[in-house]
């Protein structure tokens, strides 16, 4: 199950990485709100990497950073979740409750952020073909 949700998290890592520069690429039209949720997706992930570590988060759920650093952060928080769960000390069930954590966080916002696009009439991103190697 957990080699399942490791390849999930990498799937969900290339969906955020495409719908970040999707939106990139229609700037233009894109929406305080797209960036909110934008934000929040990254926000999220960041903190509970800082909750499964003991850590202080640098920012709350719902703070807006900035557009230009979101790939940035994406990359960051799939390095540091990856990192977290290549510990060996970690119990099974506290990885399983933090893997699933990361993937319905990032579904929900995900879909949340293509129907705000879709709102718009903002063409959508294809996020199906997207494959690991």
């Amino acid at each position: 199950m957990e080699t399942l949700l490791l390849s999930k998290l990498e799937r969900d890592h290339l969906m955020n990485l495409a719908l970040i520069k999707h939106i990139e690429n229609h700037e233009e039209q894109i929406t305080d709100a797209i960036y909110k949720y934008c934000s929040h997706l990254i926000n999220t992930h960041h903190i509970l990497n800082c909750r499964f570590s003991g850590l202080k988060p640098e920012s709350e759920e719902w703070d807006v950073l900035p557009s230009i650093w979101h790939e940035k952060l994406q990359v960051e928080n799939y390095r540091t979740s990856i990192s977290l769960l290549d510990q060996s000390n970690v119990h099974p069930e506290s990885r399983f409750n933090f893997l699933y954590g990361i993937l319905e966080n990032n579904t929900h916002l995900r879909a949340q952020i293509l129907f705000q696009l879709k709102e718009l009439c903002i063409p959508l991103p294809n996020l199906t073909l997207l494959v690991s190697e």
